[in-house]
């Protein structure tokens, strides 16, 4: 009887093996071929034609761009641009391609597709600085398959005519006002350049140091007193890479010579006279604390009796923030301050009307009274009303003409007997009408009306000035003064819209009132990086169906080379669109033991996992858990059932097919490891390890064309294993049953097995006995049969049999696997 499990003696029977393998002349027939060199090979008389083919041409053509882009002295397919002032994408023209030695073709229609990518991610634009890749394929025509692509640098817009201006708090596109004015508060200086206010934060920062001081080094300072300043306007965004530098930037004093001065009256016989004025205005300066400007009673005067009496307002000569004088700033001292009143009731601090109501009610000068302390109607003689608008103009004009805007309406008594004094405002707005804004307001963005904006993140921010507002009347009358501004998803202002999230933009104009909200939800969308591709991966069909029995990746592949894409969507038919994942993915691989690796050295499960590389990519992208892959080396997928390299048996599963001992079933890819193997099948493997001896232990006779090879009485001589039993038997390598017989078809035991491999061992290599003491640790050493005790042991002992257990199993049917591994391990 006989049987096994698993060594490394026997170096004859490793010689013969390999004289086996080679001995079957199994010699590819190219082997033979040699290559003749070049200069040897003969002329047969037939002209040789240039064979370049067109897609070979088209790939190494020139592209040429539309005049937005220049080409690099002396680079091919390498352009550049500026980015526009305004953010709106820059126009490609027509794009054209000079396959090598031919004509230029346009890449328009069905025939090419243009794409552009920046950062490895498609883009539909050429908007912000950096650099992109305009790919031209021909999918069609003459040069269908070719490919080529131009490098287009895209540098910051310039900032050559940027200047400053005063930020208007009621139109942020408003850059008319250039001179600045001490008005004791910090002032807001915007840039613009041509005439386009640029936004803070996102399309520049700016420093402010005191002129004559260090630009570099100095800490940056407020713009609010007098004096001269120089300022650093650093480009972002779309002005990235550039720098303005402005010098002599001049904050005049308030100059108190042409300022409106304003002193409230003052009403008792005992009353203080005032020490400063109420209000001080220039223009559209107002000085914010009029403290600042002390009063002094003219000469001439005492301040006692009720009457008007004549001051001069000036700064204190210590004050370098305020210049000049007025000698006459009028205060009165009265008896009483008068009551005022609209229309009957309490004077009103706040007035809207509305041109689009159906019966607007305005606010009528008429209509303003006042009474005096015992409550008398004061003459309307007494009663001087003034309209302002807001810059302290008169606009008296507009106001009763009803136009749209806001205004000041003063009252104030007027009594030269000064028995009563006293004044009043009203903050007066008119409405151009009301507007339903899902009717009467039109927001474009990128040239097309929307009603809400929805993108996945891209890196670009969308600013307010990004849209273009109108808002009409129900008459399709323009109606002006919208102003528009972004929030967030909390509702606080924000200069951009640029990471994941949800925004609004907010649309404002004090000369309607909106019907409905008047704003545009925006919504940017992280980008989902979750479904993944490894385009290293390939597919491995070894069972002749449709399906792969194994996807993986060659062993030896660098991480670098793992070609990882994204599933950023689907195309028109529905099919999946990949890109290459963002430089905003940290990708880490490891080995099944945890270790990161960056090369697949070995077979087995190695896991990618896929994170941010910083906070700005955990924000904007959704990231996989992990994704894992099958690493296997091509050579070793022999057997579509032999392909999970962390079986035990893979490696002595291909390691014995590949030494030509053992096959897979007849007209399949399959091997059956786990299939029971017969007593003829691992005689035919140890005749196949004994290569060329197997005729010279045959004796004469031993064939004959009746029976074929004569052996035992229960084997048929003719069938596929008859030589090797034969063989076998010859050698002493089996012995049969007592009876006679060998039982070929029979599964054979592992102990069994062991002992073949003995004496194959005893007959062609090197046989050193074992002893029962190399297998008693082994939990059914007991199991082991007296007559294979010697030859488990050897096999034991040897390493061929019991690797990595603690059971020998010897009565149990052996596997192929089992007898693969056996054979293996012998052979070394």
């Amino acid at each position: 009887m006989t049987a096994c499990k698993d060594s490394l003696s026997g170096k004859k029977a490793v010689s013969a093996t390999l004289a086996g393998v080679l001995a079957v002349g199994m010699v590819p027939a190219a082997a033979f071929a040699a290559e003749a060199p070049a200069d040897e090979v003969q002329n047969d008389g037939i002209e040789l034609l240039d064979t370049t083919s067109p897609v070979t041409l088209f790939n190494a053509g020139t592209i040429a761009l539309g005049s937005t882009f220049s080409p690099v002295s002396g680079q091919t397919n390498q352009f550049t641009a500026n980015a526009t002032t305004d953010g709106t994408a820059l126009n490609l023209g027509t794009v054209t391609v000079t396959p090598k030695g031919q004509s230029a073709v346009a890449a328009t229609g069905d025939d090419f597709k243009v794409t552009i990518t920046k950062n490895g991610a498609e883009v539909k634009e050429i908007k912000t600085p950096g650099t992109y890749t305009v790919t031209v394929e021909a999918v069609g025509g003459d040069y269908e398959g070719g490919q080529v692509s131009a490098t287009i640098t895209v540098k910051g817009a310039s900032l050559a005519n940027a200047t400053l201006f005063q930020v208007n708090p009621d139109n942020a596109n408003d850059v008319s006002d250039t001179t600045f004015t001490y008005t004791g508060n910090v002032l807001d200086l915007g840039v613009q350049v041509d005439g386009k206010a640029l936004k803070a934060g996102t399309d520049y920062t700016i420093k402010f140091v005191n002129a004559g001081g260090d630009a570099n080094n100095d800490p940056a300072v407020e713009v609010k007193n007098a004096g001269k300043y120089y300022a650093v306007i650093t480009g972002q965004g779309n002005f990235t890479g550039n720098v303005k530098k402005i010098a002599n930037v001049t904050v005049a004093q308030f100059n108190l010579a042409s300022a409106t001065i304003s002193v409230d009256d003052v009403y008792g016989a005992t009353a203080a006279k005032p020490s400063t004025p109420t209000s001080v205005k220039n223009g559209s300066d107002v000085l914010a604390n009029p403290a600042e400007v002390k009063l002094t009673l003219n000469d001439g005067q005492t301040w006692d009796a009720k009457s008007q009496y004549t001051f001069t307002a000036a700064a204190d000569k210590t004050n370098p923030n305020i210049t000049g004088s007025k000698t006459d700033v009028t205060c009165n001292k009265v008896d009483a301050v008068a009551t005022f009143e609209y229309d009957g009731a309490a004077f009103p601090t706040e007035f809207t009307s509305n041109n689009g109501d159906k019966k607007p009610v305005y606010f009528d000068l008429d209509k303003i009274a006042a009474k005096d302390a015992a409550g008398k109607a004061v003459d309307e003689s007494l009663i001087d009303v003034t309209v302002t608008d807001k810059d302290g103009s008169d606009a008296t004009a507009d106001f009763e003409a009803h136009k749209a805007g806001t205004y000041t309406v003063k009252a104030a008594i007027n009594d030269d007997t000064y028995a009563l004094g006293g004044s009043v405002e009203c903050k007066v707005v008119i409405k151009e009408a009301t507007v339903v804004t899902a009717e009467n307001v039109v927001v474009k963005y990128n040239g097309k009306i929307v009603t809400s904006v929805e993108k996945n993140y891209d890196g670009d921010d969308i600013v307010a000035s990004d849209f273009e507002v109108t808002v009409t009347d129900a008459k399709g009358n323009v109606i002006e003064g919208s102003t528009q501004g972004l929030v967030d998803a909390e509702g606080k202002a924000v200069d951009k819209a640029l990471n994941a999230g949800s925004y609004k933009l907010v649309i404002e104009n004090e000369n309607v009132d909106f019907q409905g909200e008047a704003v545009v939800p925006i919504t940017i969308n992280k980008v989902d990086l979750s479904t993944i591709k490894v385009g290293a991966e390939q597919k491995a069909w070894l069972d002749h169906t449709e399906n792969p029995v194994l996807t993986y990746v060659q062993k030896g592949t660098e991480v670098a080379d793992l070609d990882l894409e994204y599933q950023s969507g689907t195309d028109e038919n529905g099919e999946p669109v990949w890109e290459a994942l963002p430089a905003a993915a940290k990708v880490t691989v490891k080995d099944a033991s945890g270790k990161e690796v960056t090369k697949l050295e070995d077979e087995g499960i190695y896991t990618i996992e896929i994170a941010a590389a910083d906070d700005d990519a955990a924000l904007n992208y959704t990231f996989p858990t992990e994704v894992s892959i099958t690493v296997a080396d091509e050579a070793n997928l022999k057997f579509a059932d032999n392909v999970d390299s962390s079986a035990w048996y893979y490696n002595e599963v291909n390691k014995a097919a590949e030494l030509g001992l053992m096959n897979g079933y007849a007209d399949t890819n399959l091997f059956g490891p786990n299939d029971t193997i017969t007593r003829a099948q691992v005689v035919q493997v140890l005749f196949n390890m004994a290569g060329g001896r197997a005729d010279m232990d045959l004796p004469e006779g031993s064939y004959n064309e009746i029976y074929g090879y004569a052996s035992f009485g229960d084997v048929n001589g003719k069938m596929w294993y008859g030589k090797a039993i034969a063989w076998a038997k010859a050698a002493g390598i089996v012995t049969g049953y007592g009876d006679g017989t060998f039982a070929p078809e029979n599964n054979i035991m592992r102990e069994e097995f062991a002992t073949m491999l003995a004496r194959y061992a005893q007959k062609y290599g090197n046989y050193t006995a074992g002893s029962a003491a190399d297998f008693a640790a082994y939990g059914d050493a007991s199991a082991v049969d007296s007559w294979a005790a010697e030859y488990v042991a050897w096999a034991v002992k040897g390493g061929y049999m019991g690797k990595n257990t603690n059971v020998l199993t010897p009565l149990a049917n052996m596997t192929r696997a089992e007898a693969a591994a056996m054979v293996v391990r012998y052979a070394g």
